[in-house]
């Protein structure tokens, strides 16, 4: 039985979702990269600002997956709001997710600032990729439905 729902999400184009992941641990930068893209996930990484802001240059990314402090200290300063802030404007229309190992309460204000969301680090791998398809859910990017399973004659 076929509800009207499923035939349509069969139509659905399935190109992979494009996330650009920015984050200035290359160990996280890596391991995330590795498992969106094991996910059919098409990943581009950038260890810090200026890297994240020349990708958005070239390409337009569905969702953007950005480490809070991914290199936005600057003369011992630190404030990532204003770095964050030129990221979202630059990758716009794409929504923004700010992951981080620091506490959520200080990132309470990221979706008055229009973030999609914040991720807090450490995570697990299956909990970030269920909170990244329920952002691009969210933002009306189709999200191929899993693909059904091939029955074995009887």
């Amino acid at each position: 039985m076929h509800s009207e729902h499923s035939e349509q999400q069969r139509h659905l184009p399935t190109r992979p979702a494009t996330i650009l992941v920015v984050d200035d641990e290359p160990a996280i930068l890596e391991l995330v990269g590795e498992a969106l893209t094991e996910e059919g996930f098409r990943v581009t990484l950038a260890a810090d600002l200026a890297g994240a802001l020349d990708a958005l240059d070239h390409e337009r990314f569905d969702l953007v997956l950005a480490d809070a402090l991914a290199g936005f200290a600057t003369d011992f300063t630190l404030d990532e709001w204003p770095a964050l802030d030129t990221l979202r404007d630059r990758a716009a229309p794409a929504r923004v997710v700010v992951f981080s190992a620091h506490p959520a309460r200080h990132f309470a204000a990221a979706s008055e600032r229009g973030f999609a969301g914040f991720v807090a680090k450490p995570f697990d791998l299956d909990t970030l990729v269920a909170s990244l398809n329920s952002y691009l859910a969210a933002s009306s990017f189709p999200v191929a439905p899993p693909p059904e399973p091939i029955l074995a004659p009887s």
